[in-house]
């Protein structure tokens, strides 16, 4: 007699569903990761210098994706823009995780401290980020630098609001309650239990910064504000093909506004992926 299968239980079709949930994430970490490292490696290739007889070439006659009103090729000339980008916004991205997540667990380890870092959180939420920007390029000088720095003074709250509530509840589970009661200190309960359980918040709060920091390093460049003249940036690329479209160069702007498009959609897709959407960029 043939025996019948048994149909698959609630927990294990609940098992495969959380696997391809994780694999799901898992590839979108892999894919963010090498269009990261295509754009960053764009970065460090040689610049090409100007030649104004090739001035606006188009697509064909100017190269694969033509020229700029510098002479320059607009693909080699984007890329470096897009990995300057990419790179700036990522160590940003890891700063500003890192500064939240301690905040975050520091107010959780003391009430008095808890009180001092709510007080930052909303000082920072109630200062315009213009401002600050205006100020620390005022003292920095301008350039990416002072953009960083901006986008670390004015993005933290973001990684603590995500960061910070899991440390809270993580902290008042039994399996860490228990372990107190055995004699384990709060170092131990930080490292046993509270930052394995923060790993999916703090990757969801870096996909969240890092789209927020490519945009204001860009709005800002567009707008002139702490532009170093040296170096290429996405902003000023898309400023100057307004300006060229005037004349029928519609690829010195559409080509840069694509490569930001290419920045910001797969963090945000990812940030969705992890739970947590952004709510802004």
């Amino acid at each position: 007699m043939k025996r019948e299968s048994l149909p698959p239980s609630a927990s294990a079709r609940g098992t495969r569903r959380r696997s391809r949930r994780l694999d799901r994430r898992v590839w979108g970490v892999v894919i963010l990761g090498v269009v990261l490292v295509l754009l960053i490696c764009g970065r460090f290739m040689p610049g090409e210098g100007t030649d104004f007889s090739r001035a606006l070439l188009p697509p064909g006659d100017g190269g694969l994706l033509g020229t700029d009103h510098f002479g320059r090729s607009v693909a080699v000339t984007v890329w470096d823009a897009a990995g300057g980008s990419a790179l700036a916004a990522l160590i940003t991205a890891v700063v500003t995780t890192a500064i939240g997540a301690g905040i975050g667990v520091v107010s959780t380890l003391s009430n008095g401290l808890s009180k001092v870092s709510t007080g930052l959180l909303i000082a920072t939420l109630v200062v315009p980020s213009m401002l600050f920007t205006f100020i620390v390029v005022g003292i920095l000088g301008g350039g990416r630098t002072a953009i960083m720095v901006t986008v670390a003074l004015t993005h933290w709250p973001l990684a603590a609001q995500l960061i910070g509530p899991k440390v809270r509840e993580e902290w008042a589970s039994g399996w860490v309650r228990f372990d107190r009661r055995l004699g384990a200190g709060r170092w131990q309960i930080l490292r046993w239990h509270v930052l394995p359980a923060v790993g999916g918040r703090v990757a969801a709060a870096m996909a969240v910064i890092f789209p927020s920091a490519v945009v204001h390093e860009a709005t800002t460049a567009f707008l002139g504000i702490g532009v170093d003249p040296a170096a290429v940036s996405l902003g000023p690329l898309i400023a100057w093909g307004q300006s060229d479209m005037t004349v029928g160069a519609w690829w010195t702007l559409v080509v840069p506004t694509c490569a930001l498009m290419v920045l910001l959609l797969p963090p945000t897709i990812l940030a969705r992926r992890l739970g947590e959407r952004p709510r802004s960029l």
